[in-house]
């Protein structure tokens, strides 16, 4: 009977150590992932600050670049010239403040990477002692980064962007030049399409081809409309025109008078307007409103410039 009591006891206080065990090691288990994490929190707080200069570093580099890609086009834009190389200066000094802002950056946090690990310690420490207050002796607790060092942080090459900077630098000149040129050209289009305007109808009542058209070929409505701006003009309006007026004067050219004279001068006169419809119909024009491929017949105004047309070989 006292065996069995003894034996009874002792499995009794067995069982209680081992709950109390179980307990005290639940307990530091627990402070030991809690350290853990604290240290790893010490990592993502380190990454995050890696990503916000990451970030920083990226968005003056895409705001450096649309400053050069604006710059650019403003170059290409001779009203907006001046613009577009502030626009170019402000584009390189982003992206020369982006290199000194990067390497600043890339130094300080390489120097935060080396002392991470004693941060990380510190923290898992400071986590285990708050932890163990209540306990005789507390709790002490070691963490270790492993590796124990990360990897430089480094401002990698800007090879495509110092090819970039050269090339506008190097094109800039010569950008302005070509749209100062190109402007011209335009203006000078313009000035020209201006004038054949006027000849053609926008000089009505006075002389023009409008005028003519009514006064000698009785052509009125769609075969010689009448346009108010140079906008709604086009070449082949012009064209059209002068087509439908030597048809005309074809269609009703008579001689004046029974007079030999009269009769070979009437039989030129038919000649030219055949020979005018028949280069007039030979045009080809395609035209938008920003572009003109073909060209409209010369005729001849005196007799030199008769001689060398087909009226005069044929």
């Amino acid at each position: 009977m006292a065996v069995a009591l003894l034996v009874s006891l002792s499995l009794l206080f067995s069982a209680t150590q081992v709950y109390r065990i179980n307990t005290l090691s639940a307990e530091v288990q627990e402070v030991a992932d809690a350290a853990a994490l604290a240290a790893e929190n010490q990592v993502a707080e380190f990454m995050i600050a890696v990503r916000v200069v990451d970030g920083a570093v990226l968005s003056m580099t895409l705001l450096g670049i649309t400053s050069y890609g604006l710059g650019v086009v403003g170059l290409c834009v001779p009203p907006a010239a001046e613009l577009g190389a502030k626009l170019i200066s402000a584009g390189q000094k982003i992206l020369d403040a982006r290199d000194a802002f990067a390497e600043r950056a890339a130094q300080s946090l390489n120097e935060l990477q080396r002392a991470l690990p004693f941060m990380a310690a510190a923290s898992a420490a400071a986590v285990a002692a708050a932890n163990g207050h209540d306990r005789a002796g507390g709790y002490h607790a070691m963490a270790l980064l492993l590796p124990a060092e990360g990897e430089a942080i480094a401002v990698g090459a800007n090879g495509a962007e110092d090819n970039l900077t050269e090339a506008v630098e190097e094109e800039k000149d010569g950008l302005a030049e070509a749209a100062e040129r190109a402007e011209e050209a335009t203006r000078r289009a313009q000035e020209a399409k201006e004038r054949a305007y006027r000849r053609d109808c926008g000089d009505s009542p006075s002389y023009c081809m409008y005028e003519r058209a009514g006064h000698l070929a009785g052509l009125t409505g769609g075969a010689n409309p009448m346009h108010h701006s140079v906008d709604t003009w086009s070449f082949t309006v012009a064209r059209d025109r002068a087509l439908a007026y030597y048809q005309a004067r074809l269609l009703g050219e008579r001689p004046a008078s029974d007079a030999g004279e009269e009769k070979a001068r009437s039989a030129l006169r038919k000649d030219f307007y055949a020979y005018a419809i028949a280069q007039l119909r030979a045009c080809e024009l395609h035209e938008t409103p920003t572009s003109l491929e073909g060209s409209l017949p010369r005729f001849p105004r005196n007799l030199d410039e008769l001689r060398g047309t087909s009226l005069y070989t044929t």
